[in-house]
């Protein structure tokens, strides 16, 4: 069993604004080895929405993306950080959506690192 700790499975962001999200897992009460593993990240208007309709998307390097969208941050201790950009919001409606985060490990197993949880995104009231 992956266990996300260090981290609320309900993100909430405000539009068009920077945002890290950060999870530490764990399994059996240690930190859960993650080095090298891959990182995908999805956020939907509704949970049976095929991934190509995601309409914010993330991976690692490992997983085909870039380090400065999902990056293992500390292999040893389980800890892995997903980069939200003002871009990344900047077209969507306020309100609620759904994600999760998969991780493929080296040994490899996939694993769902966080479970589909709240995505909300809010209006700013400074608009610059």
């Amino acid at each position: 069993m992956v266990d996300c700790t260090a981290c609320n499975s309900e993100v909430e962001i405000v539009k068009k604004r920077n945002k890290t999200i950060k999870v530490t897992l764990v399994a059996d009460g240690s930190p859960l080895p993650i080095t090298g593993a891959k990182i995908w990240f999805s956020v939907k208007e509704e949970l049976t929405d095929p991934d190509s309709d995601a309409v914010i998307t993330k991976r690692n390097a490992a997983a085909g993306g870039a380090d400065t969208q999902a990056n293992v941050m500390d292999g040893a201790g389980g800890i892995l950080e997903i980069y939200i950009d003002p871009d990344d919001t900047e077209g969507l409606d306020a309100g609620d959506y759904w994600y999760d985060v998969v991780i493929e490990t080296t040994a490899p197993r996939k694993l769902q690192a966080v479970e589909p949880s709240r995505f909300s995104i809010r209006e700013p009231v400074t608009l610059t």
